[in-house]
């Protein structure tokens, strides 16, 4: 990996900078407090998520933006560009300057990309390498080599992933008997298939008669396919009468429907024009009547006319006076309101002590929320490390019945040395005894009538009365029966030295678990002098509290005045407003009052015009009678 490009924006004490790469060695200058080692720690913060103190802390101070941080590398994996971008609030993720997109978010996606171009295994503690490897702080190389052996090695087990590789090792112990498992299920397939493949003769002949059954089934087939399809084109032809024969029956309906029709509209044009003659007939009799009626209706239009008119001027009154009324109660909530609004200036000037007292309370209130927020912070650090303590106990509990059974069984392998010498023996003179058997069982072949087999006479070394059978006979059974002790012992010896190895493994990792034991002491040493100490500082947080609650308490007495003051400002700044709109509504009140003064003539003009109408309406309705006869 190269990095090619850093980019700050309020980051520390840079507001906006830019810094670019080249291939080979980079050297850093600059005086003191001008950003050196911020860019270190944006790298470590950006690729490696390591950060020594608060994301606050590290964004540039003064500004109210997020600080931000982007690193461009060249990947060794694909030879290709990413930038890695990360702010001081939540963003986080990878970007392609090649798709132009997203390619990674959030904080696992990107931490697996990042070591997946770095070429490092999955689950490197990437804060620790940055640390112990990459981002060794100048004058500090050889730091952790002056360290404890403890030190060196809880630091570097992890660099180098001891642990990881350990259990690796005992893992293929698994895959050794995962292997040796699957090559037995291997060989019980092989004889399932041998098993199979004895049959396949009969298999064969039952396909043979199978197939000759198919091609007799073909030729059936065939010939009940020809007749399908002789019957399938009779059915059509009947198929297509009958479609014929069902048009015909429909056209047959229709017709007749038709015929229906036709002679109930003769029926009724006869009827009509016998009412149509009959209507002649009466219509001669009252055309006289019928022009007086005509008069009369043109005489009643006009008056309904003037009548209308009437009504709107009446209506347009009652409007304006609704109006009138309306404008009044408008004056009398305007004139309220101004009355308010000048009520109101001379209230702010009243709460503006209060409103002093108000800020004080406030900046306290805030002081306060900053200190029993950094309190909380503590507390929440004591929660954090009693929960790292609880993890440890476990760990120390787990890795005490590790050590306890790996002390167990790395006993026995004390006498490994022993067990090793003593089985050498065994078999050493097993072998002997095996081979001085089979010497005296060729020699006992060999004697015959009891004479040497070498002198061919008596043996002079045989007891009175006893043969050189039986004497060779006894030697066998003192002989099988030293053989079958040792055999015994050797059975023995091999079982304990079967455990002695096994508790050899134990041995060698026994020393492992005594050290993460006093690693974990170390820990929970360390972790309880860190808990003291910060319960002292979290010690004032009741009091905190309280005094907060207090001044809380005396702002909600207060009721805010400053936002009262506020709410009064506003409503005193519409009084010239409302002034204004009172005048208004003044000279709309009068302009409504001669409107309907002039109203009120037109319909006093209409009333004469009723009175016309009363006088005609007797005449009309008696010319109207003849109408409503006909």
């Amino acid at each position: 990996m190269h990095i090619t490009k850093i980019e700050l924006e309020n980051i520390k004490s840079h507001a906006e900078a830019k810094f670019e790469f080249q291939r080979g060695t980079t050297a850093i200058t600059g005086s003191n407090g001008a950003g050196k080692t911020t860019i270190i720690e944006a790298v470590a913060w950006t690729l490696f998520d390591l950060l020594d103190y608060k994301k606050d802390d590290f964004a540039r101070r003064g500004t109210k933006s997020k600080g931000v941080a982007r690193v461009t590398f060249e990947s060794s994996l694909d030879e290709r560009e990413y930038t890695i971008y990360r702010d001081t609030a939540t963003g986080y993720y990878v970007y392609d300057p090649r798709l132009k997109m997203r390619i990674a978010e959030k904080k696992d996606e990107v931490q697996n990309f990042i070591r997946q171009h770095l070429g490092v295994e999955p689950g490197t503690d990437l804060e620790a390498l940055f640390r112990r490897a990459i981002g060794v702080p100048q004058g500090t190389f050889t730091a952790i080599f002056l360290e404890s052996a403890t030190e060196r090695k809880k630091a570097f087990d992890k660099l180098l992933k001891v642990e990881e590789y350990r259990q690796g090792a005992e893992k293929l112990r698994e895959t050794a008997r995962y292997i040796e498992t699957r090559i037995t299920t291997v060989r019980e397939k092989i004889a399932r298939a041998e098993g199979e493949l004895s049959r396949f003769e009969s298999l064969e002949n039952e396909l043979k008669e199978t197939m000759a059954n198919i091609v007799e089934l073909e030729k059936v087939l065939a010939n009940l396919a020809a007749e399908i399809k002789a019957k399938t084109k009779i059915v059509a032809d009947f198929d297509a009468v009958e479609n014929e024969l069902g048009e015909l029956r429909k056209n047959h309906d229709k017709t007749n429907f038709e015929l229906e029709s036709a002679k109930r509209d003769k029926d009724r044009i006869e009827a009509d024009f016998e009412k149509a003659r009959e209507a002649k007939e009466k219509l001669k009799t009252v055309e006289k009547e019928h022009l007086l009626h005509l008069s009369a209706l043109e005489e009643l239009t006009k008056l309904e006319h003037q009548r209308t008119e009437r009504d709107k001027a009446q209506a347009k009154i009652t409007a304006l006076e609704s109006k009138i009324i309306n404008a009044k109660a408008e004056q009398k909530n305007l004139a309220e309101k101004a009355q308010k609004a000048h009520e109101a200036g001379r209230q702010i000037a009243k709460l503006e002590p209060q409103i002093e007292q108000q800020k004080v309370l406030e900046k306290q209130k805030e002081t306060l929320r900053t200190q029993i927020s950094d309190a909380k912070s503590v507390q929440k650090q004591i929660d954090d490390k009693q929960k790292e303590i609880d993890i440890k106990r476990r760990e120390f509990s787990e890795n005490k019945k590790k050590l306890d059974e790996a002390e167990q069984k790395s006993a026995l392998a004390v006498n490994l040395q022993n067990l090793l010498s003593r089985d050498s023996e065994i078999i050493g003179e097993l072998a002997k005894l095996r081979a001085g058997l089979e010497r005296d069982e060729q020699f006992q072949r060999e004697i015959k009538n009891g004479l040497c087999p070498i002198l061919s006479q008596k043996c002079l070394n045989l007891k009175p009365g006893e043969t050189l059978e039986n004497f060779v006979s006894s030697k066998f059974t003192d002989s099988k029966a030293v053989i079958g002790t040792l055999e015994v012992e050797q059975k023995k010896v091999s079982a304990e030295l079967n455990s002695a190895r096994e508790g050899e493994k134990f041995l060698t990792a026994l020393e492992s678990y005594k050290e993460r034991e006093k690693e974990i002491k170390d820990d929970g040493i360390r972790l309880r002098n860190d808990i003291e100490s910060l319960q002292k500082q979290a010690e004032n947080l009741p009091n905190l509290e309280k005094e907060f609650n207090r001044v809380e308490a005396e702002l909600k007495r207060l009721d805010n005045p400053r936002e009262r003051a506020e709410a009064l400002k506003k409503e005193a700044e519409t009084e010239g407003e409302l002034r204004d709109k009172l005048r208004n509504i003044e000279r709309a009140s009068e302009e409504l009052e001669r409107e309907i003064y002039w109203q009120k003539k037109i319909s006093s003009n209409s009333r004469k015009l009723k009175r016309c109408s009363k006088n005609t309406k007797p005449s009309a309705t008696k010319l109207l009678m003849p109408t409503a006869n006909f």
